[in-house]
């Protein structure tokens, strides 16, 4: 059973909502931008055809979702929630934001906005992000959205054929406001 996502999140700053098969080529755009393609997960160099099945994806232990501008759609980002684990109330987020959205608070709003909807609907208790220790960009990005730095987990996991350490972050339900449909 897929986990419920939201259709549409917005604070006035930003929406959330899940991605479609139109946002394929605004997603490829985005993610050429080397820096993501460093920072993250997602496979590099980063394809048209990866967009696509990231789109078509439904994975049943995850919320993926866009962020984009209110008031144009235009694309800012994504936010997500991988690992979701309801029996033990908790899931990892993770995010990228697009080069011409940077310095703009976008991935920090929408990272509390996603954490906010996660702790009423699907009734988490934690979250927790990871960040290479020397991605200074995400560790505040995380300390704006309200998380706490825990520690290090050192050659945590391999990614694109390399160990990285990893700075873990969590941010639990009761340290934010809680949300209002």
């Amino acid at each position: 059973m897929a986990l419920p996502s939201p259709v549409r999140l917005t604070n006035g700053q930003v929406a959330l909502r899940p991605p479609e098969l139109r946002d394929v080529a605004a997603i490829t755009e985005a993610c050429q931008d080397p820096e993501i393609g460093r920072w993250t997960r997602i496979p590099w160099p980063y394809r048209e055809e990866h967009a696509r099945a990231w789109v078509e994806a439904q994975p049943a232990e995850a919320v993926d979702l866009l962020v984009v501008s209110p008031n144009s759609d235009e694309l800012l980002g994504a936010v997500g929630l991988i690992k979701v684990d309801l029996g033990r109330r908790r899931a990892e987020i993770g995010f990228w934001t697009a080069r011409w959205a940077r310095r703009r608070g976008v991935a920090s709003v929408a990272a509390l906005l996603l954490a906010r909807w996660s702790f009423h609907a699907l009734e988490l208790a934690r979250l927790q992000a990871l960040a290479r220790p020397e991605n200074e960009a995400s560790r505040r990005t995380l300390e704006r959205a309200g998380f706490v730095r825990e520690g290090l987990l050192r050659s945590y996991e391999e990614i694109k054929g390399e160990r990285w350490d990893m700075a873990v972050f969590s941010l639990l339900a009761e340290e934010t406001v809680r949300w209002r449909e």
